[in-house]
């Protein structure tokens, strides 16, 4: 961590050890590698950043009608539940009106 904020090791273990403390431009340094400067600083954590594709997403549903919004979770939860549920190859889905009951032994006449 010491090259990414470019300090020396030294100062690197002081700051870990909490005989010192690093200043703002180290903290930059580490934050363009993901640090969240903020929980470090006050022990909050930054509110979650969003790409713009999710952006646009929330922009889009929040300023939606409550029939939209429930419509775009009733999307999202089918898609979600279609692919989940896709037949492995192994698996045996049966459907019918005729209300047998499979495994049963039953004599059936066709053509009558």
């Amino acid at each position: 961590m010491s090259d990414i904020g470019g300090v020396k090791k030294l100062t690197q273990l002081r700051y870990e050890k909490g005989d010192s403390f690093p200043d703002a431009a180290y903290l930059a340094a580490l934050s363009r590698f993901g640090l969240d400067v903020q929980y470090v600083v006050l022990g909050i954590h930054s509110p979650e950043t969003y790409n713009d594709d999710e952006q646009e997403l929330i922009t889009r549903f929040r300023a939606a009608s409550l029939d939209v919004k429930n419509a775009v979770i009733g999307a999202l939860k089918g898609a979600i539940s279609e692919k989940e549920t896709q037949p492995s190859g192994r698996e045996l889905n049966i459907s019918g009106g005729n209300n047998r009951i499979a495994g049963r032994d039953y004599n059936e006449t066709k053509g009558r």
